[in-house]
């Protein structure tokens, strides 16, 4: 244990009393296990890597870089996303629907195949009664010679091609404003 001990505290000593540590080699006496720091061991000494009695030396400077490995294999291909909504959007600033029977068309938009939800709004003015349609959906607007905002939602399955937003009036002419229609692609609606 003594030995041990006292071992590591020699070779401190003698490392730090040589001058020049580059050239020292550690020697370790046959026999009495006492380790010295020499230029070179003599006879009955064994030479000892200053590891081997505890010691260590500074980090050496970094390596160069190793060659690039190869390239990994494909990874397994990930699940189906989710579909996202297409929109679709027009507007008409203001078009000016006559009296009669037939219907004005206010906004037309074309859309591919597939299923909406659609959306307008407008600002309807009148004297008496209009009647506004989107496919599946019709809305009556009643107003007394003033303003009205109008709202309508539809949704369905469309074949594609053009959807229209159309009005009539039956009692005298009117204007429908600031009409905007926005049209949803969904996967479904239930």
């Amino acid at each position: 244990m003594v030995r041990k001990v006292l071992l590591p505290i020699m070779v401190l000593l003698l490392v730090g009393a040589s001058s020049s540590a580059d050239a020292l080699v550690l020697c370790v006496t046959n026999g009495s296990g006492i380790v010295v720091a020499l230029d070179s061991c003599k006879a009955g000494q064994t030479q000892v890597a200053p590891a081997s009695v505890g010691l260590q030396g500074p980090p050496g400077p970094q390596g160069p870089a190793g060659p690039a490995g190869s390239a990994g294999a494909t990874g397994p291909q990930g699940p189906a996303g989710t579909t996202g909504s297409e929109v679709f959007f027009a507007t008409n600033a203001t078009v000016f629907v006559p009296q009669g029977p037939q219907f004005t068309t206010v906004i037309a938009k074309s859309l591919p195949a597939g299923t909406y939800v659609v959306e307008v709004s407008a600002d309807v003015f009148s004297g008496y009664i209009e009647e506004c349609t989107l496919p599946n959906n019709t809305y009556e607007v009643f107003t007394t010679g003033g303003r009205d905002v109008m709202r309508m939602t539809s949704a369905f399955s469309h074949p594609g091609g053009i959807i229209e937003f159309r009005c009539r009036n039956l009692n005298s002419g009117g204007n429908v404003r600031n009409a905007t229609l926005l049209a949803t692609r969904v996967a479904s609606v239930d």
